[in-house]
């Protein structure tokens, strides 16, 4: 059985999925695009590469404590906590998993709530 400790640092191909929500993404080159860059940004800067137009591959694996502080620093960005069902940009969902298997939904903990616990491998 493995420790918190130990799954932190599970190495693999983490891969972040997110969700802007329907009107925010179909404008994601309109009027919410610096939004989308932001994102964007932060994955890449952190060594994240783009393998559809919303889900984020670690160019050479990471391990999961940096895919979750990748997810700490896209929950600092001042618009991610939002619900609004009016189109203004919000985190409808984000998601954090290994190569096929979904390990880690982090939806309520971008928008504001605790972090779920660690699963253990």
């Amino acid at each position: 059985m493995s420790t918190v400790r130990e799954a932190r640092m599970r190495h693999g191909n983490w891969i972040i999925q997110y969700d802007l929500g329907a009107a925010a993404l179909t404008a994601s080159f309109g009027s919410s695009s610096g939004y989308y860059r932001q994102i964007v940004s932060i994955l890449e800067n952190a060594g994240f590469v783009r393998i559809q137009h919303s889900i984020f591959r670690h160019r050479y694996g990471c391990l999961l404590q940096h895919a979750i502080y990748v997810v700490i620093q896209i929950r600092q960005l001042p618009w991610a906590g939002g619900t609004s069902p009016n189109g203004t940009p919000h985190i409808r969902s984000i998601r954090l998993s290994i190569q096929v298997m979904q390990y880690m939904d982090l939806t309520n903990y971008v928008r504001g709530g605790r972090l779920p616990n660690i699963p253990v491998f």
